[in-house]
């Protein structure tokens, strides 16, 4: 995790909130149209939770791996073939 991610972090969370604020007139009726952004910035801080979790305290995991370093074979096949 490096300085950029703390610019580019609140950038993204503060575009996905807007484009659910206009995505909520058309997915939630009345009655669930409040819980829409509540539920949406409590799924996007677990997100972030789990993340900073298994950042700072496993130091990596399947996740993590899987995308340095196990995900670049994927991707040499796609292009090689």
């Amino acid at each position: 995790m490096g300085a950029k991610d703390l610019v580019i972090t609140p950038i993204f969370i503060l575009i996905i909130l807007v484009i659910g604020w206009f995505l909520r007139r058309n997915w939630a009726d009345q009655t669930t149209r409040k819980y829409f952004l509540p539920a949406l910035i409590t799924k996007i801080g677990g997100a972030l939770a789990v993340g900073i979790i298994y950042q700072f305290y496993y130091s990596g995991g399947d996740t993590f791996n899987y995308h340095t370093h196990g995900s670049i074979h994927i991707w040499e096949a796609f292009l090689n073939n």
